[in-house]
């Protein structure tokens, strides 16, 4: 590990988080294997290890790790218990897999392109099998003028909409949200389409004609599907990563993986695409995350580039402090508002963030209020969010 942000937690000298950072990857190295198994044979809180898994999402390469590197030495019961929770998420991950590529077939016989994204493609680049990586949900991406046919035909294979919307109701959630949730009722999983790849709030659009210009074309169990380019998926999960605040290790393990086995990556194309969209910062945050947990190799302007903004080393330790505290991962929703606006580097960003946080309307605002002119949806947000927030200091006050 590099020195820097991440020796100034605590928490990353356990030998479990060790352990944990030399486990969650593609692959043991081979001369990181007598650093685990002399990890092991000192002695292990092995609760605490599979805790922290589950909560990173980590516990399909922890234990395919240890059963190659150290099987003699880790309790029959805890590689029990590894395996059958990496048993179930295998399985759930099959299933969601077939479930996306029904869902794929239909929408191309619709003549509806989409790119798949997250989930079992993520996997499949990363880990090289779909079964190590967790996930529940198929994230597609379509674009904004396919919603209407899209949903049509997302509900006709038995899908469910989160939201009823009016038609102006409808446009203007594509400009401000770009997110459309569906439910199947007896299976459970969830399809969530995006004709954007982040939301109002995250001020953050990169040039969409390009990504889909520069769509690859992969395959998933035999079936062709359509992919980000590496360089959008690398920007992309920067980005993902500091909407969520990194409250998840296998996201950065995903990353760590995806830039290892693209050495033919344009950086200076995410550079710019970065620069443009105003998130640099996210990108460098991302990517140093990267670098110092799972010593991903990066070219030397990237590194220079990124050890430059001295507010990196600070988003860096918060991190840090939260992915291995025994707390939630998830900051309180202030902390999240005041990491996402530390995560932009350009002063207007921050300003339209705090703007479209009080004013946009959410699926949330359209239940409350899903008829009348859409305009005053946006007045209505601010109010409700005011009469809240003085709710919760009256519940506070003394006496009450």
């Amino acid at each position: 590990m590099s020195a820097g942000p991440a020796a100034a937690s605590a928490d990353l000298a356990r030998p479990e988080v060790q352990l944990l950072l030399a486990c969650a990857r593609a692959g043991v190295p081979s001369d990181k294997a007598s650093h685990v198994r002399s990890l092991v044979a000192r002695g292990i809180d092995w609760e605490y290890v599979l805790r922290i898994a589950g909560r990173n999402r980590v516990i399909p390469l922890v234990h395919r790790n240890l059963s190659i590197v150290a099987p003699d030495l880790v309790p029959q019961p805890m590689r029990a218990r590894m395996g059958e929770i990496s048993s179930g998420i295998a399985g759930r991950g099959m299933f969601i897999t077939a479930r996306a590529l029904v869902l794929l077939r239909r929408l191309s016989e619709a003549g509806i392109t989409t790119i798949l994204y997250k989930g079992p493609t993520l996997a499949a680049l990363a880990y090289e099998h779909i079964t190590l990586r967790e996930y529940g949900d198929i994230d597609i991406l379509v674009r904004p003028r396919d919603v209407r046919r899209a949903s049509e035909a997302i509900e006709a294979c038995g899908y469910h909409a989160d939201l009823r919307l009016s038609a102006s109701q409808e446009r203007l959630h594509i400009v401000l949200h770009s997110e459309f949730i569906f439910y199947h009722p007896t299976s459970h999983e969830t399809v969530e389409m995006h004709c954007r790849l982040c939301g109002a709030f995250v001020c953050f659009q990169p040039d969409y004609r390009s990504l889909w210009r520069n769509a690859k074309k992969g395959r998933l169990l035999g079936q062709p599907v359509l992919e980000l380019s590496h360089e959008d998926l690398v920007l992309f999960l920067c980005v993902h990563g500091a909407i969520h605040c990194w409250d998840c290790l296998e996201w950065i393990v995903s990353l760590s993986e995806v830039v290892g086995r693209t050495p033919g990556l344009d950086w200076g194309r995410v550079m710019s695409q970065a620069r443009s969209a105003g998130a640099s910062r996210m990108l460098y945050l991302g990517l140093s995350l990267a670098r110092d947990l799972f010593q991903c190799a990066l070219p030397e302007r990237v590194q220079a580039e990124l050890d430059r903004d001295g507010s990196i080393r600070s988003l860096s330790r918060d991190v840090f402090a939260r992915l291995f505290g025994e707390g939630s991962a998830t900051p309180h929703i202030l902390r999240s508002h005041i990491f996402h606006l530390a995560a932009r580097e350009r002063l207007r960003d921050r300003i339209e963030y705090c703007l479209r946080l009080a004013f946009t309307p959410t699926p949330e605002d359209w239940k409350f209020m899903n008829t009348g002119p859409v305009f005053l949806h946006f007045p209505l947000r601010f109010l409700r969010l005011g009469v809240r927030a003085l709710s919760r200091v009256w519940k506070r006050s003394p006496g009450k």
